[in-house]
């Protein structure tokens, strides 16, 4: 039992190799090509989009730390300042310190008045 094929049940175009002329095989090359260049052209324009995006945001952080770091320094410069005027007390307020200052009473102080306002002495 072999198989009969019909003709409406067989197609010629099928079994045929599709032709291409040169012009045909250009276009085509011609398709991938820009569809290669296109692809290429939108991948590195959304990863420049990305990189200019990222650096603004690290520029806003950046400016920010950078506020944040004044204004420690600035309580530091305080801090410092506070703790100058402490450790004069203390050390002001420490006997060590008071026995090193020592007080000189004077019983017989001469004040020296002058009548004239010349000070140098003419030779």
């Amino acid at each position: 039992m072999s198989k009969v094929y019909t003709a409406k049940n067989f197609n010629f175009n099928k079994n045929r190799i599709k032709r291409r002329t040169v012009s045909q095989k250009m276009k085509e090359s011609e398709l991938l090509i820009g569809f290669v260049v296109v692809c290429v052209i939108l991948t590195l324009s959304m990863f420049y989009i990305y990189q200019i995006s990222s650096i603004a945001t690290n520029g806003y952080e950046i400016e920010e730390y950078e506020r944040k770091l004044d204004e420690l320094k600035k309580d530091n410069q305080k801090i410092n300042i506070k703790l100058a005027d402490l450790k004069s007390i203390i050390n002001f307020e420490n006997e060590n310190v008071n026995k090193d200052l020592i007080s000189i009473e004077y019983d017989n102080i001469n004040h020296i008045t002058s009548s004239s306002s010349v000070v140098a002495l003419e030779r």
